[in-house]
């Protein structure tokens, strides 16, 4: 059961329709176009305009079904095109490709095909073309065209295409289409000539294509695959190899008496026979309407007059008359008419039958019947004028020449005596210069001037723009973007696709990358969506500590960092700086020390800090500054200043002399003998070259040691190593800010140090600063804060029985105690009460059965009819006690009988205002009384709702 479908392969759409000026009604309107476009528009297959023998549309491609059969070929692969058209019918882009995957056969069962582009449409097309009345098969395209972007003004075509023996494409047929606005229009489109489709809806495109379309002779190999496709030979042999069959050439053999005839009067090379039907040769062959001929030329048996062999089978009866329409004369000779007449069929020539008020005047069937003989010059027939004398005109009426005495600019339209010349040909729109010549103007009320049709006034939301009141006026200033508001106000809105809404210009779509941000059609989509100020989205600022940011795909990156200053750690923004030791230069490279050292970074370089009197001369960091330079003899004062034989290295230099305590010789000139006092010599503290200096400090020299007291304005010695001098910029430090150890730190936000104090920077990802004071830093949480959610002073209401939340920076809400949303919908919140809702009775979906009502959120059972009651309270079981016979459940439910051997005492009737006697303790103990239960009966389970039945689509392809 073969069951294939058609698939599209290929669907190009175009953005802008094609803006088409003139008049003043809409430019897309087809209400008015059908004399402008039918002799265009034509539907071309057997039955239509002489099409391709053996291919039929159906409906709704076509009006009606006609009933076809012959011999439908299910497997062959057409292709289905949708071209749009420019005037001329050539082929300006082609909007669809449909590749064959599926059809449909008399076997199989008929079922919705899939489209290419989505499931059933929201807008479904007009026509239904009801049960199928091909019983044999057909194939089935639906074309969804609601995003191909349709215009009612353009023209466009289905073709239908099979491969062609050249390796290209043969079209079998086409049909146009007139694409429609409404259900109104739909229903006037001329079908004879178009195929309609309303705008934005599927069109179903079925046909059938039977054998003689794609195998002429029949013989079960298709023609562009076929070696002799006018000859049938099913075993297609080919004995010289020169790719046409042997059954289209007799390769110079002669036919003998002898050979028997196997295919249509041609030789066979081999044997010299010639062939078809199975007799010796000269044998009279019985066919109907043809006499058998068994010739050594590839010629057809010769059929009786008015009779061809159109088909190319010879084992049937040659049946096709030469007087149809599609085999008039010849076989595929169709008629084909032009307009105002039908095409008909007499002794093997076609002929024309003209319309009433039109005549064939040239002979010429293409043009059909082009002459109108309703005019005064053709009145009845070609050159039938109606001539006018002094005082009377003679006027064409029904196609009668009738005279009347009548002035002028009037005229007896009507034919009539009685009321004269009762027509104003000047000025009376229905007669505009000419009897029954009416002047209609689409979208504007007509009028008449000195015989001649023009524009009155244009109807609401409509305008002549061209200027040009003959033409349709289409211009639509309420909806063009060309005409927007009024003729010539085009709509032209940067980066974005205008539109035209009540005749004001809009923004119909965003280029790509680009956003209306503040809500301006005037500016269109004026901001770009890759920049740092609205990453993304309008407003997303990007701004990232000691960075230039940059925005990437819509979302903000670094784009560089500030110099001396890396990306390290997951922070945002280049957090991490590099002159620090334990950053260096790169993120995570640390500065190492050993003894008599600190390590320092400089110029993104790590190094050694000495203390004095000591240097770092191997270079190796790990073991620190390793030598004493005050009394090594080989690093005398330095690196590398080594003393010589008989001398010492003291106090750094390398000298003999011994000075006084206190005093050193620290130039080594001996004229001025021991010069220097380094106890408070800044430049030779405590030995000579011992310089003190302290960064961002005033150093100071006390008793041979290098110190400082007073740091530089601005800088701190916070970690107390004099050795860095005063290392922090109080100005910058958050650490620092102002003064040591004072932080900048901010609620779920980082702190900035400018200028000496703190402030607010960045807040944390889900904070805000929603009240503007620094002090309690980003104070709310955007993520749960039911005033602030997601954004500051966006609120969470809650709707009707419900409490607000705010999750994730999202508004929701919770019902309340025995509410329920049941139904979805936000706006009427927890609509239902679960404690009394029949069909929502304890909980959504939980319906109560009939009979029962819906009590504390759980169903119970109705009313019991006395005497009979409900008494163990399981509703399975109904109404199972009789109290009026039950001795447990005397009139009442959990009520004894009274006991049998003691009657209760009569009682006498109470006075007015008498209290009822009490009953005596006896009594009352000696009754027996049932156990009752102090705790309700327990409800039934309710049956678990049923999801709610998934509506249907039943849908029938014909």
């Amino acid at each position: 059961m073969p069951n294939r479908r058609l698939r599209q392969a290929t669907l190009a759409v175009l953005c802008a329709p094609l803006l088409l000026a003139s008049g003043c009604s809409p430019s897309d309107s087809p209400a008015h176009e059908g004399t402008r476009r039918a002799a265009q528009a034509v539907i071309s297959d057997q039955l239509h305009n002489g099409g391709t023998e053996g291919f039929f549309f159906l409906p709704p491609m076509v009006p009606q079904s006609v009933g076809l059969t012959g011999d439908y070929v299910p497997t062959v692969n057409p292709t289905v095109r949708i071209d749009e058209l420019d005037r001329r019918g050539g082929t300006i882009r082609t909007l669809a490709t449909f590749l064959t995957i599926e059809t449909y056969t008399a076997r199989a069962p008929l079922s919705p095909p899939r489209r290419a582009s989505r499931p059933w449409p929201r807008r479904p097309s007009l026509v239904d073309d009801g049960p199928d009345n091909d019983p044999e098969g057909y194939f089935l395209v639906e074309w969804d065209t609601e995003d191909a972007r349709l215009s009612l003004s353009a023209r466009y075509r289905v073709r239908v295409l099979v491969p062609a023996a050249d390796g290209g494409t043969r079209e079998l047929g086409f049909a146009d289409i007139d694409v429609v606005r409404d259900r109104a229009e739909f229903r006037s489109v001329d079908t004879v000539n178009f195929t309609p489709l309303l705008l934005g809806g599927v069109l179903r495109i079925k046909f059938r294509i039977d054998r003689p379309a794609v195998d002429r002779d029949n013989d079960g190999s298709f023609d562009w695959v076929d070696n002799c496709p006018t000859v049938a030979n099913a075993d297609q042999r080919d004995s010289d190899r020169d790719g046409k069959g042997d059954a289209c050439e007799c390769l110079g053999v002669t036919c003998v008496a002898s050979g028997a005839c196997r295919l249509a009067g041609v030789c066979s090379p081999r044997t010299g026979s010639c062939s078809n039907p199975n007799a010796i040769n000269g044998t009279s062959c019985s066919l109907s309407n043809a006499t058998a001929a068994c010739t050594a030329a590839p010629a057809a048996s010769a059929c009786a007059p008015g009779y061809a062999n159109c088909n190319g089978h010879r084992r049937r009866r040659l049946r096709d008359p030469t007087t149809t329409l599609t085999h008039c004369g010849a076989c595929r000779v169709a008629c084909t008419v032009g307009p105002h007449s039908t095409p008909t069929c007499a002794t093997g020539a076609c002929a024309l039958t003209c319309a009433a008020g039109w005549a064939d005047a040239n002979g010429n069937r293409a043009d059909g019947c082009e002459l109108d003989v309703t005019t005064n010059a053709n009145c009845g027939a070609p050159g039938n004028a109606c001539v006018s004398s002094a005082g009377h005109t003679s006027t064409c009426v029904g196609g009668a020449c009738s005279t009347i005495a009548c002035t002028a600019d009037h005229a007896n339209c009507n034919a009539a005596v009685g009321d004269g010349c009762e027509v104003s040909l000047s000025s009376d729109v229905a007669n505009c210069g000419a009897c029954s010549h009416a002047c209609v103007v689409a979208n504007a009320s007509p009028s008449c001037v000195a015989g001649h049709c023009g524009l009155g006034t244009c109807n609401a939301g409509y305008a002549n723009c061209d200027g040009n009141a003959r033409q349709r006026l289409r211009d639509h200033p309420a909806s063009d973007v060309a005409n927007c508001g009024g003729c010539g106000q085009a709509c032209s809105l940067p980066h974005a696709s205008p539109v035209c809404a009540a005749g004001a210009c809009a923004v119909g779509s965003c280029a790509a990358g680009f956003a209306d941000c503040n809500g301006l059609a005037a500016d269109g989509c004026e901001v770009d969506l890759a920049s740092v100020t609205s990453c993304g989205a309008c407003g997303n600022a990007c701004e990232l500590p000691h960075a230039s940011p940059a925005c990437a795909a819509g979302t903000c990156a670094i784009g560089s960092c500030a110099a001396g200053f890396a990306d390290c750690t997951a922070d945002a923004g280049c957090e991490t700086d590099l002159s620090s030791v334990t950053s260096c230069g790169a993120c995570g490279v640390s500065c190492a020390s050993g003894p008599h050292s600190v390590p320092t970074c400089g110029a993104g370089a790590c190094g050694l800090s000495c203390e004095v009197g000591w240097s770092d001369c191997d270079g190796v960091a790990a073991n620190g500054c390793e030598v004493d330079t005050t009394s090594d003899g080989a690093h005398c004062g330095a690196c590398g200043t080594a003393c010589g034989n008989a001398t010492t290295c003291q106090s750094g230099s390398c000298s003999t002399a011994v000075c006084v305590s206190g005093h050193a010789d620290c130039n080594a000139l001996p004229g001025d003998g021991c010069e220097t006092s380094p106890a408070t010599d800044m430049g030779n503290c405590g030995a000579c070259g011992v310089a003190c200096s302290f960064a961002n400090a005033a150093p100071q020299c006390v008793e041979g040691a290098c110190g400082f007291s007073v740091c530089d304005m601005g800088y701190a010695d916070c970690d107390g190593q004099q050795a860095n001098g005063c290392e922090v910029a109080l100005s910058n430090d958050p650490s620092h800010c102002g003064g040591c150890g004072v932080r900048c730190t901010y609620a779920h936000a980082t702190g900035v140090c400018g200028s000496s104090a703190c402030a607010l920077g960045a807040c944390d990802a889900g904070w805000a600063d929603c009240d503007g004071n620094p002090a309690n830093g980003c104070e709310v949480s955007l993520s749960s804060d039911l005033a602030h959610c997601g954004a500051c002073a966006t609120a969470c209401s809650a709707p009707a029985n419900a409490t607000a939340t705010c999750g994730a920076g999202t508004c929701g809400y919770t019902c309340d105690a025995a509410h329920a949303d049941c139904d979805g919908d936000a706006a009427n919140g927890c609509e239902v009460d679960t404690r009394s809702a029949l069909d929502h009775c304890g909980a959504c979906g939980v319906v109560c059965t009939a009979g029962r009502t819906c009590v504390a959120g759980a169903c119970s059972a109705s009313a019991c009819v006395a005497p009979l009651a409900n008494c163990d309270g399981v509703e399975t079981n109904g109404c199972e006690v009789a109290t009026s016979t039950d001795a447990v459940n005397c009139g009442a439910c959990q009520t004894p009988a009274p006991s049998p051997t003691r009657a209760p005492p009569a009682r006498r009737a109470l006075r007015d205002g008498e209290p009822a006697p009490r009953a005596s303790p006896t009594a009352t103990a000696s009754r027996p009384t049932a156990a009752r239960s102090t705790s309700p009966p327990t409800p039934p389970t309710a049956a678990p709702a049923r999801p709610p039945a998934r509506p249907t689509t039943a849908r029938r392809l014909a």
